[in-house]
């Protein structure tokens, strides 16, 4: 039984292109266009470790709601945003500050590392 992650914020291709990055405009830099830093987690269904990661990423969202967004594209429900953001394996996370380039999480990662990281990069 999947159970809804009700912190995460699901996010698809339209709703990324209005609130993270237009890719289709701006094809050459990754410029973050959200008005909250953000981590942006690129994860598939299909992948342990992603499914592993869905609580820890529930519980970042849930207790850094006030500071940052999380939001969550399934790569599976989004085949051509995966071939755009993910270079080898999943998960991918892009960590937005505003007004910097994002900087990218790849593949497996301790959670306490992701978390602390996030917290250093998205810090106002």
């Amino acid at each position: 039984m999947e159970v809804k992650m009700k912190h995460l914020n699901h996010i698809d291709k339209s709703r990324f292109l209005n609130e993270i990055y237009n890719y289709e405009s701006s094809p050459e830099k990754f410029t973050y266009i959200g008005k909250i830093p953000s981590m942006v987690v690129f994860a598939s269904p299909h992948n342990k470790f992603c499914v592993e990661l869905e609580p820890a990423l529930e519980i970042i969202a849930k207790r850094r709601k006030d500071r940052y967004k999380v939001y969550y594209v399934n790569t599976a429900e989004e085949p051509e945003m995966a071939r755009n953001f993910i270079k080898q394996r999943v998960p991918v996370i892009y960590i937005c500050p505003i007004g910097t380039a994002p900087t990218v999480v790849s593949e497996t990662i301790n959670v306490r590392d992701l978390f602390s990281l996030a917290d250093r990069l998205l810090a106002k």
